[in-house]
C-alpha cells in the first residue's frame, strides 16, 4: 500500500510540474530568440507576463529567457526611455529600494525601470541617464 502511495504522488507531482511548464510556453521558437527582432520579444514577454506569477518562475522559463534576450538587445542598442517602453510596457516599477541602489551601484541622478521574473527576487533592472539605457542588468537572489 506504502508502494502505490508513493507512486501516485509521484505521478502527480511529475503531472504539476508538466502543467506549470506547459502554462508558461511561448508561440515563438524559443530556439531562435537572438534572431527575433526586440518588438516581436516584448510583445512575447507582455503576453507572458499577463500569466499567473508562480506558472513562469522557474528557471529557464520562456518568460525568463525572453526577458534575457529583451535585456541582452536593449544593452547592445542603447536603447531610449521612450523605445524601451514602446517594446517592454510599463515597467513593474521606477523605484528601488535604498539598499539594492546602493548594492547595484546605481547612481542617484540616474532613473531607473524594473521588470520583474519574479517580483524583487529576480529582475532585470535599466539605469537611465540622459534618457537612455546606460547599463542593463539582471538581480538575482539565488534562492
Amino acid at each position: 500500500m506504502k508502494n502505490l502511495l508513493f507512486c501516485l504522488f509521484i505521478s502527480i507531482s511529475m503531472l504539476l510540474h508538466a502543467q506549470k511548464k506547459d502554462c508558461c510556453k511561448s508561440s515563438l521558437d524559443i530556439t531562435k530568440l537572438p534572431s527575433i527582432p526586440l518588438k516581436e520579444l516584448g510583445a512575447e514577454y507582455q503576453k507572458l507576463k499577463a500569466i499567473p506569477k508562480n506558472c513562469c518562475n522557474y528557471y529557464n522559463s520562456d518568460f525568463q529567457l525572453i526577458m534575457n534576450e529583451c535585456s541582452y538587445k536593449i544593452r547592445k542598442g542603447k536603447l531610449s526611455k521612450r523605445k524601451i517602453l514602446k517594446y517592454m510596457g510599463k515597467p513593474d516599477d521606477i523605484e528601488m529600494p535604498l539598499e539594492y541602489k546602493k548594492h547595484l551601484h546605481i547612481q542617484d541622478d540616474e532613473k531607473v525601470l524594473v521588470y520583474f521574473w519574479r517580483d524583487w527576487h529576480d529582475f532585470m533592472y535599466i539605469c537611465l541617464k540622459n534618457g537612455k539605457a546606460r547599463k542593463v542588468e539582471w538581480f538575482y537572489a539565488y534562492e
